[in-house]
């Protein structure tokens, strides 16, 4: 409560907020930075459920954002037949823990989650079963994969910067995403992301 009552004390914020109408979603920072669907680095597996529990009641005190604190934040939104805005929570409902860099490897193992089960087969449904002709996917992190400027495709797996906090870490969540997107023939997707620090 400390830090989201700092935080909309910004007169730059508030005049956002004035101004503009928002559909806003959670990073891992709520709760504490790489959390996951079971876990953070630092916090005690005890201790977990009540942090992630007291972290989704305060987001929502300071964020009207008309969805039920007990109930996931991933949903959905028409904007006027013109497109669907699936709003994702790629950062806790169901992420599993982010590899570590020798772990990375795993990335590719298969039923690896970023979205979780359910919200996988509520987004997979929610692309077959649109109608509009854009189809917005709002998450948290950079989707496409990583190519570092400069850096030859066969050095790409050795490369300093492989971000496992984003989709690169869960490359077989994203195949799913995208085989499905192809096998569907669901066309007008567009992936916009956040959180990405450059």
């Amino acid at each position: 409560r400390v830090l989201f009552r700092s935080y909309r004390l910004d007169p730059d914020l508030q005049a956002l907020h004035r101004a503009h109408p928002m559909i806003a979603v959670w990073d891992d920072h709520e709760f504490e930075n790489g959390a996951y669907r079971d876990g953070s680095p630092g916090t005690e597996p005890e201790a977990w459920a009540q942090r992630q529990a007291e972290a989704k009641q305060v987001y929502h005190e300071w964020l009207p954002t008309h969805v039920d604190p007990t109930e996931p934040l991933y949903r959905a939104f028409s904007l006027g037949g013109i497109a669907d805005l699936f709003m994702l929570d790629t950062r806790v409902a169901g992420r599993d823990r982010p590899l570590l860099r020798a772990e990375f490897d795993q990335r590719y193992t298969p039923g690896r989650q970023l979205l979780g089960a359910e919200q996988e087969e509520w987004l997979f449904n929610g692309l077959s079963a649109s109608q509009a002709p854009w189809k917005l996917l709002g998450q948290q992190v950079m989707m496409s994969p990583l190519q570092v400027r400069g850096a030859l495709e066969e050095e790409r797996e050795r490369a300093i910067v492989l971000n496992s906090d984003q989709w690169d870490g869960y490359a077989s969540a994203r195949a799913r995403l995208y085989e499905h997107i192809i096998a569907e023939g669901v066309t007008g997707v567009v992936v916009c992301s956040g959180d990405i620090h450059t």
